[in-house]
């Protein structure tokens, strides 16, 4: 024997829709406003069909599913919403719900269609009264209404829904925008940070080289005056001519001294900020006052980016020393920014 579903055979299954709505109405709106919104529209919709003012409907069309296939998918759907309303599942949700607006809209277009029938039949009989062409016009009306409610519900969640994609789509490509940024930024720091190690190497080479050439200088300018000198018999000549050599030999090691103190203090101070550029981030990290972050940010550009020490009598820029600076300040304005 086939299985039906009538009008009222509906209410077991939105009682159990509308139970568990209630239930998780509160999680819903909070986690996903447009799915809530999406399953009260349903059930206001199915309760109104349901109510006693659609009664007369059951005179136009007496079976809603009149097979047991449809019967079947009917009541899996409603299982299935349940479910999704229960674990706040929003995508199944929208599509179950769709699924049993559809049921519903197929069945009020069979009774509009049915509606109109009546109330061309009752306009064209000559027994006709106007009572019942009222009637039949206000049962008309009722079902398109229903209808063109439907569909404005459909319209407006459709709309929303494509509201909500284009907004994820622009934090999407915000996020993409920012993590390109950030990316360059890597890069570019990370170059940056190669450099200057290239730069700490390379400074180091120069100071090892330069004093390497000024031992070497002070043994040569010893050795040499010692052993070179005009001869025996000119005392005088051959003391000049060492005190002579001895000071030029000395004054081009001191020269080569000062360049080799000179690379090893622009070697130090690359390879400082190697590491600096390595560790600034995690330094930053734990302070949470953006204008302080913003301030220390410019700190440190500024040692990053400025000049470089020319010699080792002039003191080079540090970090901590401004950075020290304004977390002093910042802690004696109360503001307990912990680093």
């Amino acid at each position: 024997m086939n299985e039906s579903m009538q009008r009222m055979d509906f209410e077991e299954g939105i009682k159990s829709l509308t139970g568990a709505y209630k239930e998780a109405t509160d999680v819903l709106i909070m986690q996903d406003p447009l799915a809530n919104q999406r399953v009260d529209e349903l059930l206001r919709i199915w309760w109104d069909v349901l109510s006693e003012d659609f009664q007369f409907a059951d005179l136009f069309v007496t079976t809603v599913l009149s097979d047991e296939q449809s019967v079947s998918d009917h009541r899996t759907a409603v299982d299935q919403l349940a479910q999704a309303i229960r674990e706040f599942n929003s995508a199944n949700i929208d599509v179950w719900s769709g699924v049993l607006l559809g049921t519903l809209q197929a069945y009020l277009k069979k009774v509009r269609k049915r509606a109109v029938e009546r109330a061309a039949k009752v306009m064209g009989s000559e027994s006709q009264a106007n009572t019942n062409y009222a009637q039949a016009q206000l049962e008309w009306r009722t079902v398109n209404l229903l209808l063109q409610r439907m569909e404005g519900l459909e319209l407006a969640h459709r709309l929303r829904v494509a509201t909500r994609l284009a907004e994820e789509a622009v934090r999407d490509a915000q996020k993409a925008a920012d993590d390109a940024r950030n990316a360059a930024g890597f890069s570019a720091g990370s170059k940056l940070t190669a450099q200057f190690d290239d730069l700490a190497l390379k400074e180091g080479a120069a100071a090892k080289k330069y004093r390497f050439w000024t031992v070497v200088t002070v043994i040569a300018a010893v050795v040499s005056s010692y052993f070179l000198g005009p001869g025996e018999n000119a005392q005088t000549g051959h003391a000049v001519f060492r005190i002579a050599l001895l000071a030029g030999m000395l004054g081009l090691a001191t020269y080569l001294g000062r360049q080799a103190a000179h690379h090893r203090t622009l070697s130090a101070w690359a390879g400082t900020i190697k590491v600096q550029l390595l560790t600034f981030d995690g330094y930053l990290a734990p302070v949470n006052d953006e204008s302080l972050r913003d301030q220390m940010r410019v700190a440190f550009a500024a040692r990053v980016f400025g000049s470089s020490p020319e010699n080792k009598d002039e003191p080079s820029p540090t970090l901590s020393s401004p950075v020290s600076e304004l977390v002093a300040q910042f802690a004696r304005g109360g503001q307990g920014t912990k680093l």
